[in-house]
């Protein structure tokens, strides 16, 4: 059945108002659901919940992009919370193999099929099902990542298997997925997934999948559940070392007081036994090393360097372990922010009512911090040096001296790839929404009014049962408003485990205002992914029309290193393979798309590498123009493509006038598409002897490819009228890991005339009309009379 068949089918058929979420890219369905709560469809309560939710997706799974569940979907897992609603929950897989984030949820009651929520991976009937790079090379380029990205030197692979990777799926960025091999590594306090495309060996993207509520990139010693009794110092039933009293005791009884505090949150709150809901025991590690300060989840234990065992941190780490074992929300992008968010939620929840603080300055958790209190704030029984670096205000986001965003459109809403697209700051925007479903306020033209904590911090766990690994803030708003209509009449309790009134229809309709306010459901537009260079028709004219003076050009279409063209190559150890620059065919060679003539020059970004002694790849490796004079105000102009490892690979423009030494052309002198970054330093790890510089390094955002674009270069602030220059375009790379390389195309130095007989013409980006050497000229100086007597004559 077609999708808008099966829509219109299923309105047809449903008891009310059938609402729809639209993903914005596949135009697939995330979210399905009535505007009442009521079941979509009724259907055959006795029946297994497994065959009702594959009945309902066998009618109508196309909605959101299955087409057949008996062999596109997997059971991961059957849930019956405390309001006895059920959910189910199936992976998607393709020809048997697994896709990363590919979920399907299906919520029931005894009356029908409630809801459906969703995250899928479409368009994977095109891919490979079988890997060109073997298994152990993936392996290879997953421990260089790991090396970098962790600095320790024993790592190990604990998993390594096929998957189907879509970046987009959670990243709001292009839908694009791969045939990948998902590889973890493992190493002292490092737990990190790397998706590697199985066809090129692009390292896509990589995951650390330990999570710290205060983002340092410091790394500790972890728990070790293979000698568990090894360092045990205190265990259920003992006695404490100390009494803890107003929180101040000694930190290994705190650690075991704080995580009671949170389990008792967690099952007088929903009947929740332990993080896994299957009574787990709370593995809690108290670090002393001088790798501090952080705290983390690591997948099996909570960690805690000194000073960081506040009762709210504490349960910020538990609630890492709680969201594994629910929603499991990928930590990147929103659905990361969300993982944070709940942390913060569940940790302030916690902290707000186990009278166990130890707040600073004589604050106090009734008053606002803009009122003089601690209450909204995350961590404030850190250590007064920790708290100035480390809070966070869930009340007032961005007015907080450590600002994140309190709405999706704020100033402060990050839009960057760095701490895992800005887990820890975007967070600010559903910390919002909760706090002010609490307590009430008035905020960005809409007026919340507070339905207290029993009844905001049911509707947001309940919302995890309807969330899937790639929920957005969109898909959130849905769950929180499926969840809310789910709870109506249904027995709560407060954070103490104490009988509370039960969620009216009036409470939802807070939730949608607070959903209004922080603008869960609107595209962060501002932070739209761009292109490494502006596509080529976006490039400025090169001059005024007509007005153009070529002095040089060179499109490559000889297929060989053009005459006066040098090359040369830099390794930094004895293992540098001696890359060279080479001049490529579309004949013979996969040139990116967009490549206009057939040819390009190209440096390689090779994927192999150790970052290790015996497979050291670091160096450089450069193109050089022959010599060129220079013409009044001269400029140049060249159309490239860019995918290199980012930060780590990268390459750059540099001149050499009459003779002296390679310089880098920076800014101002490049006037479009110039360096997208500056490349890691030596500090930093890199071994790139380009470290540090200025240079077109990683690819589009979000992306492992790139698009063609022109960069426009003045010469006039470089050189003067009657020099001579050499024009070098240096890749640097480092010690390992790749990706594509670097491609140049249609290369002119030019001039603009401002008026007379000598205007001409250069040639269009990517026409072959002219070429370097004296033929060239001699055409160029034809076409250009023929244009001088048109427009006089």
């Amino acid at each position: 059945m077609a999708n808008a068949d099966a829509l219109t089918e299923l309105r047809s058929v449903a008891v009310d108002n059938v609402i729809v979420s639209t993903d914005v890219q596949t135009r697939l369905q995330r979210f399905l659901r009535t505007a009442s709560g009521a079941p979509l469809i009724a259907d055959f309560p006795q029946l297994d919940a497994q065959q009702r939710a594959l009945n309902f997706l066998s009618d109508f799974g196309s909605l959101v992009g299955i087409a057949s569940p008996l062999s596109e979907l997997q059971p991961l897992q059957i849930v019956t919370d405390s309001l006895g609603l059920t959910h189910v929950k199936f992976a998607q897989h393709h020809q048997g193999i697994p896709v990363f984030g590919g979920e399907v949820l299906v919520h029931m009651s005894n009356a029908g099929i409630l809801a459906v929520s969703a995250g899928v991976v479409d368009q994977l009937s095109t891919l490979a099902t079988t890997p060109t790079l073997p298994r152990v090379q993936a392996e290879q380029i997953a421990l260089n990542d790991a090396r970098k990205a962790t600095r320790l030197a024993e790592l190990r692979i604990s998993d390594s298997h096929l998957s189907y990777y879509d970046h987009g799926l959670f990243s709001l960025g292009q839908r694009t997925p791969r045939l990948t091999w998902q590889i973890t590594t493992r190493g002292e306090h490092s737990k990190r997934v790397h998706w590697i495309d199985a066809r090129t060996g692009v390292l896509i993207n990589a995951m650390e999948n330990m999570h710290s509520a205060l983002y340092r990139k410091i790394y500790t010693p972890a728990y070790n559940p293979e000698f568990e009794d090894r360092f045990l110092i205190r265990e259920e039933g003992d006695a404490p070392l100390a009494p803890v009293i107003a929180g101040i005791g000694t930190p290994i009884d705190k650690l075991y007081d704080f995580a009671g505090h949170t389990y008792d949150f967690f099952y007088k709150a929903f009947g929740r036994d332990s993080y896994d809901d299957a009574g787990a025991v709370m593995h809690s590690v108290y670090l002393i090393n001088a790798q501090c300060p952080n705290a983390y989840w690591d997948g099996s234990s909570t960690n805690y360097c000194p000073l960081f065992d506040a009762d709210d941190v504490v349960s910020h780490e538990w609630g890492h372990a709680v969201t594994q074992h629910m929603d499991n929300l990928v930590y990147q992008y929103q659905s990361g922010a969300l993982n944070e968010s709940y942390s913060d939620i569940f940790g302030e929840t916690v902290d707000l009512h186990n009278d166990a603080d130890s707040v600073l300055g004589g604050f106090n958790n009734e008053t606002t911090y803009d009122e003089g209190g601690v209450r909204w704030v995350v961590g404030e029984d850190l250590t007064k040096v920790l708290a100035a670096l480390l809070l966070r205000d869930m009340w007032d986001p961005d007015n907080f001296p450590s600002p994140s965003p309190g709405k999706v459109t704020s100033e402060n809403y990050f839009c960057g790839s760095g701490d895992g697209g800005g887990v820890h700051t975007n967070s600010g925007v559903p910390n919002h929404a909760y706090a002010m479903l609490v307590d009430g306020k008035e905020y960005n033209g809409v007026t919340i009014q507070g339905i207290g904590f029993a009844k905001a911090s049911s509707i947001y766990y309940h919302a995890k049962n309807f969330q899937t690994r790639t929920t957005n803030f969109a898909d959130h708003a849905d769950a929180l408003e499926a969840a809310c209509a789910a709870l109506i009449g249904q027995p709560i309790f407060d954070p103490l485990g104490e009988p509370a009134d039960p969620v009216t229809a009036a409470d939802c309709v807070e939730v949608a205002h607070a959903i209004e306010a922080v603008e869960l459901r609107t595209y962060p537009a501002q932070c739209n992914y761009q292109p490494l260079l502006q596509p080529e028709n976006e490039t400025p004219a090169l001059c005024a029309e007509g007005e153009a003076l070529s002095s040089y050009h060179e499109d490559f279409a000889d297929g060989r290193l053009p005459q006066g063209w040098d090359l040369e190559s830099n390794g930094v150890t004895a293992d540098w393979p001696d890359y060279q620059w080479e001049i490529v065919s579309s004949d013979a060679f996969p040139l990116p798309r967009g490549n206009s003539n057939g040819h390009a020059a190209f440096a390689l970004n090779d994927i192999g590498g150790t970052c290790a002694a015996g497979g050291d790849i670091s160096g450089s490796f450069a193109l050089i123009s022959p010599e060129i004079s220079v013409k009044d105000a001269s400029k140049v102009a060249f159309t490239h493509y860019v995918a290199t490892e980012f930060e780590f690979d990268g390459g750059n423009l540099l001149i050499s006038v009459n003779g002296s030494e390679f310089t880098v052309v920076d800014e101002p002198s490049i006037t479009f598409n110039g360096y997208n970054a500056t490349m890691a330093t030596s500090a930093d790890g890199n071994t790139n002897p380009k470290a540090g510089e200025n240079a077109w390094t990683g690819s589009d955002e979000g992306e492992a490819t790139s698009q063609w674009g022109t960069t426009l270069v003045d010469l006039s602030g470089l050189a003067s009228t009657g020099d001579v220059v050499r024009l070098k375009w240096e890749l640097g790379v480092d010690g390992c890991n790749g990706n594509d390389g670097w491609y140049i195309d249609e290369v002119d130095v030019y001039s603009c005339a401002a008026d007379g007989a000598d205007s001409g013409v250069i040639p269009s980006r990517g026409s072959d009309i002219t070429r370097g050497g004296a033929l060239g000229h001699m055409l160029l100086l034809i076409l250009c009379l023929g244009l001088f007597r048109r427009r006089h004559g």
